[in-house]
């Protein structure tokens, strides 16, 4: 297997999904499209949003929202400022 090419988590994996399928549908939340697109850019701006609070890199953040596409958006968010 080939794992120099790997993404190294699951928010590297998501990004690169999304670049191949910006937009595409990703999530269908009560009746509303999400495409990756639109996933990839709400993540990217609740990341930089932690990362502005002070999250640092390999921090524990708690996740207590119910699920919901906005979980799916605060869980890669995390991931994609460093955070754990």
């Amino acid at each position: 297997m080939d794992t120099e090419n790997q993404p190294d988590n699951v928010s590297q994996a998501f990004a690169s999904a999304a670049e191949k399928f910006r937009n595409k549908t990703a999530i269908i939340y009560l009746g509303t499209c999400f495409s990756y697109g639109d996933i990839l850019e709400f993540t990217e701006n609740f990341a930089a949003s932690l990362r502005k609070q002070g999250v640092a890199e390999g921090e524990k953040v708690i996740l207590y929202i119910p699920n919901s596409v906005h979980w799916v958006i605060a869980w890669l968010g995390i991931q994609r400022a460093g955070a754990v």
